[in-house]
């Protein structure tokens, strides 16, 4: 099997994951909005909360998240079997 490439985006998609945790925790809204400001912070929920919920999304639908696998083999992406 040829070597499994490694590159920044499985690195992003792990902070990404734990960032939405994070802003799941209680008090995360209130010192968001104190932070930044009560009008930039329902911008920036506009945005987030659209993301967060397509990252849940795919974490719960990936058989082992953000791992090279082969248990669900699409022929595409980074679950393909190796040669």
């Amino acid at each position: 099997m040829a070597d499994k490439i490694r590159t920044g985006a499985r690195t992003f998609l792990t902070a990404l994951h734990y960032a939405c945790k994070l802003s799941h925790f209680p008090g995360f809204a209130p010192g968001l909005k104190k932070l930044i400001g009560a009008d930039i912070y329902a911008t920036f929920q506009a945005l987030w909360e659209p993301l967060c919920s397509y990252v849940d999304f795919l974490v719960a639908n990936d058989n082992w998240f953000n791992k090279f696998d082969h248990a669900d083999d699409d022929g595409q992406g980074e679950d393909t079997a190796g040669s």
